[in-house]
């Protein structure tokens, strides 16, 4: 493992732990050191959306979701599109959150967006 990749991974493994223990800015300031060291960390950027939507703090939410989206490579995307969409649907945004379900929903096994398209179709959207 590289120097790079171990100190991602400490990073990581310590923002993992802010998010049990509730700490959710421990968690933002140690997936932003990751994304610091490594601008296209897409799980960082995922990671740390997660910890801004236990903050409630959906617009920064949305821009690491989309961010996490775009720096992905290799993997299915089912779970930031569905985190995404999670957000949208915060918001109010419902026809974004529609378009991001639908992409989710392209992996089988993702509970979340089938809870979500659930919620969407409830809505008329």
């Amino acid at each position: 493992m590289t120097g790079i990749k171990k100190i991602l991974k400490y990073h990581t493994e310590s923002a993992l732990k802010g998010t049990k223990k509730g700490d959710y800015d421990r968690a933002i300031a140690d997936y932003t050191e990751a994304i610091r060291i490594n601008q296209y960390y897409a799980d960082g950027y995922s990671g740390r959306a997660d910890a801004y939507i236990k903050k409630r703090d959906w617009d920064r939410a949305i821009a690491d979701c989309t961010q996490a989206i775009s720096y992905a490579k290799g993997y299915s995307l089912s779970y930031e599109y569905w985190q995404r969409a999670f957000v949208y649907m915060q918001k109010g945004n419902y026809t974004q959150a529609r378009a991001d379900v639908n992409k989710a929903l392209q992996s089988p096994n993702n509970e979340n967006a089938k809870n979500l398209d659930a919620e969407l179709k409830k809505l008329g959207y």
